[in-house]
């Protein structure tokens, strides 16, 4: 085990449709489910914080969301809200020490 190490893996959506999980958001769980595990595997604590849309899949695949990013309004939510509320959680009690961004480029 990796004392004392802890990683958040901070997963963004990408192209919302009307039913989600897209498939571009299904290979972005995909993703984060591979590092989830293996992370795990090396003994490092991992949190994952996901936009609504992939935290529906990850859920399908048992991954824990310990932080599920909603939006605030009816309005888009964008990459820089995501971020910002991850930030909120990361810095928290917690005690972070690294992330791990996961994003369509």
């Amino acid at each position: 085990m990796v004392k004392g190490l802890k990683i958040a893996i901070v997963d963004f959506s990408y192209a919302l449709r009307e039913e989600e999980p897209n498939p571009c958001n299904v290979r972005l769980a995909e993703i984060v489910e591979r590092a989830y595990y293996e992370l795990l595997s090396e003994g490092i604590m991992v949190y994952v914080i996901a936009q609504w849309e992939v935290a529906l899949q990850l859920e399908k695949y048992g991954i824990p969301v310990d932080h599920i990013v909603q939006p605030r309004t009816d309005s888009y939510l964008d990459s820089q809200a995501v971020w910002e509320e991850a930030r909120e959680y990361v810095l928290g009690p917690e005690c972070i020490n690294k992330v791990v961004p996961v994003c369509h480029r």
